[in-house]
């Protein structure tokens, strides 16, 4: 996904906190850049449309006041909750 999105030039190249900030500050004067919360919508509703063995769902989750995550939960009590972070790529 985020690959995709730096393809297509909606995503400042590059990763960490000053990358990510300038991210947001350049999408808020008119680039073609997504903000924090564009990415996790965006994330999710890929999320929202790959098949999977167990039903999940997945919510916008604001992790702190600059930055979104999503977090994925399995109708499978057994699987784990998800923490998606757009931004970084990590899963937790």
């Amino acid at each position: 996904i985020i690959d995709n999105l730096n393809r297509n030039g909606n995503r400042r190249p590059g990763d960490g906190w000053w990358n990510g900030a300038a991210n947001n500050i350049e999408s808020s004067l008119g680039s073609e850049y997504l903000g924090c919360i564009d990415q996790a919508q965006v994330t999710k509703n890929l999320l929202d449309r790959m098949d999977f063995d167990d039903s999940w769902s997945f919510d916008l989750q604001m992790a702190n006041p600059f930055h979104w995550n999503i977090r994925g939960r399995s109708g499978n009590p057994s699987d784990p909750k998800l923490t998606i972070d757009p931004w970084t790529g990590v899963i937790k």
